[in-house]
């Protein structure tokens, strides 16, 4: 049950990350990357479609093994 619940404190600011990076793809992309560029670099709409795309099967990727992991202890 501990190894469960750690996995589960660890695994908040993952969700965060992935939250963040489907919310606004955009800025997720250019995290740390911004310095690089004089002006505002312009991101194109596959790499917008493949961050969200790539966020919401994080999301439920680690939602399932959360569950999964969760499963034997309610059985």
């Amino acid at each position: 049950m501990a190894g469960t619940i750690l996995l589960i404190i660890l695994m908040i600011p993952v969700y965060w990350a992935l939250i963040y990076a489907y919310l606004f793809p955009e800025e997720s992309i250019l995290w740390g990357q911004r310095w690089k560029y004089d002006d505002e670099p312009e991101v194109s709409d596959l790499a917008i479609t493949v961050t969200k795309t790539g966020s919401l099967i994080g999301i439920i990727v680690l939602s399932v093994i959360i569950v999964i992991s969760l499963l034997p202890h309610f059985l």
